[in-house]
């Protein structure tokens, strides 16, 4: 074995090109994590943090041959970046298990794309997981159209179809269980009245709760970036205002790595419903590589998780998210 190994070791070492987009590999998947920290000074930067496991496993790629081929301390050192992802991800989808939950309701949130032509696919995947409680977004008149006429089994709690990608929907489902208290339309922040959010309180089996649905704006340039704070930090405070039982979902075009998502989490008791499940993609626009987790089930106070998978795209540039609960 240990011959196989120096073997394979000269064979790299005279492969000049190879030695060469390693350590370009290394240097770069290393610096997009650097950079990404660096988000919570020069917003741009937050961009940088969705990418976290592409860059985790180019290192991986990377790191390993060139430690075999090239034994100098210095590559030891980007065991640290490696290491603390690693970490990360282990702590965060393996180490804490989800409890043995009671009954409760399903969730289901998806993102459908706007100009989405496959309308009836999404349609048959929802009646195929008949959710308690649905949150659309990206949806149009002809969305909400079909949405009415495809499932009537689905009472509306709030709908405002839109044709420039932020229309926004939430349904509950006849029978589930679940009571409409109150809901609202509101926008962040409000001297831009522009991206609807959906407020609600409902009441399922005597337990009362809030759900806010929230899509905010792509980050992307400028005016978007300090358009996206704005949404994000009117987010924490008005979660901060509704201190119980809350579910925050939506597109919030944020990471959990990103300094955004953590913004929203300081002075708020939220948490998310994804911990100690297998981690879920939803964002593919750029293609299956580059996925990254920009959907969210966020929870405030005191929930139990028994679910929380992704589904098929049916012609989104988005997968959807499906969580079951029980607040407790």
């Amino acid at each position: 074995m240990g011959f196989q190994i120096q073997r394979m070791r000269l064979n790299l070492q005279k492969q000049l090109p190879l030695k060469v987009g390693l350590v370009l590999g290394l240097v770069g998947s290393s610096a997009g994590m650097l950079l990404g920290a660096l988000g919570r000074w020069i917003a741009f930067f937050d961009l940088f943090a969705h990418y976290r496991i592409f860059y985790l496993v180019c290192q991986t790629i990377c790191l390993i041959p060139l430690l075999l081929i090239w034994t100098k301390r210095i590559w030891v050192l980007f065991l640290l970046p490696l290491s603390w992802g690693v970490v990360d991800l282990v702590q965060f989808h393996l180490l804490a298990r989800p409890g043995a939950c009671g009954p409760g309701f399903r969730v289901l949130h998806m993102n459908v794309h706007t100009s989405n032509p496959n309308k009836l696919g999404v349609i048959r995947w929802i009646q195929k997981q008949k959710p308690d409680l649905l949150n659309l977004q990206e949806i149009d008149s002809l969305w909400a159209e079909t949405v009415r006429s495809q499932l009537p089994e689905y009472e509306p709690v709030r709908v405002q179809p839109r044709s420039d990608n932020f229309g926004i929907g939430l349904w509950v489902r006849k029978g589930s269980g679940i009571r409409v208290e109150g809901q609202d339309l509101l926008h962040w922040p409000p001297e831009n009245p522009q991206i609807p959010i959906i407020t609600a309180r409902l009441n399922w089996q005597g337990v009362s709760f809030d759900v806010l649905s929230l899509h905010t704006l792509p980050p992307v340039g400028r005016f978007n970036s300090a358009f996206h704070s704005a949404q994000i930090q009117a987010a924490q405070s008005w979660l901060q205002a509704h201190g119980g039982q809350t579910l925050l979902v939506g597109d919030l075009n944020a990471s959990r790595w990103g300094a955004q998502y953590a913004k929203l989490h300081e002075g708020t008791r939220l948490h998310s419903a994804a911990r100690g499940f297998p981690l879920q993609n939803t964002w593919h626009g750029l293609g299956p590589i580059w996925a990254i987790p920009i959907d969210h089930i966020l929870l405030q106070g005191s929930w139990c998780v028994a679910e929380y998978a992704n589904g098929p795209a049916c012609g989104s540039d988005h997968n959807p998210l499906v969580v079951y609960l029980q607040p407790i």
